[in-house]
């Protein structure tokens, strides 16, 4: 894609002759010399002084007739254009949760696919200036350190950042995504369109860490996203023994089983809440577990944003 209203696109004919254009592109340019590269710049067929709209074209094409009537065509290969900024859906952990693990990886969702190259963490130092994605407990006068870059998934609208060390404990943490992140066309961040400016995304007030006596609870497997499968399986995994819970309010449960040990990987088969059903369709971003030790120390886990998708493709006859 691109965000260019008016894109160039260079094309060449063996023989000089009258430029035409065919479908929902137009240009200027109404001739052509023999073997020379000619670029012409695209407008909107209906009014050549109208940049074109966004969305997808499939149907531009070229027409160029010779000295003796002959006309040679060519399309276009179908292009895209994207002029709107991305914004940051979710988060995890959530907003204003609490007794957040300390071993929490944290998690976003975009509105769409995103230039990876853009989405940057840091992952040595406490700097926060010149990252995309900025994780910090004083207002960001220093950030986290990342064990390494972000991971992408779901087609490069998730991403998954693993803090090099455990959080501190029972503080408040804040994510920042400034507007250095980019889509693919090149839209930077604004997360507010309503204001003036490309506007970055600031947790409002941010989750706070759970005490230092509870259990530290880490992510070892994700959730696959996309994922055809409406039971899925995470896996994750204690310093301490415990009892597995899953809050009230939130979108996922299990049935298999709330015993946790210390240090062995834990598997959980998610469920509807309640009724323990197979998941619906749709993005989950708010699933939650939680593990209490034995002196009911409590800790809780937010699981990675995953989507799941059971329908196949419906195709349509033109």
């Amino acid at each position: 894609p691109t965000n260019n209203r008016t894109p160039s696109y260079t094309f060449t004919s063996d023989e000089a002759g009258t430029i035409s254009y065919v479908g929902s592109c137009g240009a200027s340019t109404t001739t052509i010399s023999a073997n020379i590269d000619t670029s012409i710049t695209l407008y909107k067929s209906t009014n050549l002084s109208n940049p074109l709209d966004e969305g997808i074209y499939i149907n531009c094409a070229i027409r160029v007739k010779d000295s003796t009537g002959n006309r040679g065509f060519l399309n276009i290969n179908p292009f895209t254009i994207d002029i709107t900024p991305p914004t940051v859906q979710t988060v995890s952990p959530a907003n204003n949760l609490t007794d957040i693990s300390l071993g929490v990886s944290l998690g976003l969702r975009f509105s769409e696919p995103m230039k990876t190259s853009t989405v940057t963490a840091n992952s040595s130092g406490t700097t926060c200036s010149g990252y995309g994605i900025q994780v910090s407990r004083d207002g960001f006068s220093n950030c986290v350190q990342m064990s390494a870059a972000p991971i992408s998934s779901n087609f490069d609208s998730d991403f998954l950042l693993t803090p090099q060390a455990n959080l501190d404990n029972e503080t408040w943490h804040k994510i920042r995504v400034s507007t250095s992140a980019t889509d693919l066309a090149g839209n930077s961040l604004d997360q507010d369109a309503s204001t003036a400016g490309n506007q970055e995304y600031t947790m409002p007030k941010g989750f706070k860490t759970a005490d230092i006596s509870a259990p530290v609870l880490t992510e070892v497997t994700r959730v696959t996203t996309p994922s055809n499968d409406a039971s899925p399986d995470y896996v994750f995994k204690s310093n301490e023994a415990g009892t597995l819970s899953f809050p009230s309010g939130t979108s996922c449960s299990s049935n298999t089983g709330t015993s946790v040990s210390a240090g062995v990987n834990k598997t959980v088969t998610l469920k509807k809440p309640t009724s323990l059903d197979d998941l619906d369709d749709g993005t989950y971003s708010d699933c939650l577990l939680k593990v209490a030790d034995s002196s009911s120390n409590v800790a809780a886990l937010s699981i990675s944003t995953f989507v799941i998708d059971s329908t196949g493709p419906v195709l349509i006859s033109k």
